[in-house]
């Protein structure tokens, strides 16, 4: 089963995560903070990837839900889902947020150019250079098998584990 939500009054312009659903994601190659390059590519027939796109510095609920992602990491494990947030914001200014908000297990990839979020219609919401509050379910094979934006920039946690859960490929 492949699962499409979408707010009214999304994104106008270029391609929608629904436009993505059942088809192959566009490839990257992003950094993590500590340097550690993480590509779609080395999780193929291995693991499923969420991708959790958002706002980054200066956006309180983002980072509350990257702390709850971070909690919830076991039972996406258990699902054989790796969760990364996708920020593209300066690292040193993200280090800074993941210290002030305790993080220190969630993987985030830093998106520099944009590029990565672009390619997943990501961008947009309330700062067109910014992502809003995207998830995205990429599955071993390497289909996107679900997308949510939030623009309200809050979702509970039970619900994006319970969707992963409804679609992720065992």
């Amino acid at each position: 089963m492949i699962l499409a939500f979408r707010a009214a009054g999304g994104r106008d312009s270029g391609p929608s995560p629904e436009n993505l659903l059942s088809r192959e994601a566009p490839g990257f190659s992003l950094s993590t903070l500590d340097g550690r390059q993480v590509s779609l590519s080395d999780f193929r027939g291995e693991k499923n990837v969420l991708l959790f796109f958002n706002e980054g510095y200066g956006c309180d609920p983002c980072w509350q839900q990257t702390a709850q992602l971070q909690k919830d990491q076991q039972a996406f494990a258990d699902m054989g889902v790796d969760v990364y947030a996708v920020m593209v914001d300066q690292a040193s200014l993200i280090k800074n947020e993941m210290a002030r908000w305790g993080l220190t297990t969630i993987p985030i990839l830093v998106d520099s150019t944009t590029n990565v979020s672009k390619s997943y219609d990501a961008l947009g919401g309330m700062h067109a250079n910014k992502p809003d509050h995207q998830f995205i379910l990429i599955g071993k094979d390497g289909v996107v098998r679900w997308s949510q934006n939030y623009p309200s920039m809050s979702v509970g946690s039970d619900q994006v584990v319970q969707q992963v859960r409804s679609v992720a490929q065992p």
